[in-house]
């Protein structure tokens, strides 16, 4: 059996998957199986309107993740550091 997870982005591009556990919005109305939330967040701009949304997500009873590889920032972290990695932003909302 393999595991579910629903994702979240928090805007629509070309490239966000259209599935049934892919969402852009909060939970919807109708009755959706508790699966673990993942909320995707790539650019640094985006991460405002994906910590609202692990929010409203949060509060209808779904455990929630919030990652995101926040280039921008990372980039800028990694060039004065001279690392060549670019990093990674993960968090576990707490209840």
């Amino acid at each position: 059996m393999s595991m579910k997870i629903i994702r979240v982005f928090p805007r629509k591009t070309n490239m966000t998957p259209d599935d049934d556990l892919a969402f852009t919005t909060g939970p919807p109305l109708y009755e959706l199986e508790h699966h673990p939330v993942h909320v995707s967040v790539t650019f640094t701009w985006d991460r405002a309107r994906g910590d609202a949304l692990a929010k409203q997500w949060q509060r209808q009873g779904f455990d929630v993740t919030i990652s995101a590889s926040q280039a921008g920032k990372a980039l800028r972290a990694c060039r004065k550091k001279n690392v060549d990695s670019a990093g990674k932003y993960q968090r576990t909302l707490s209840n």
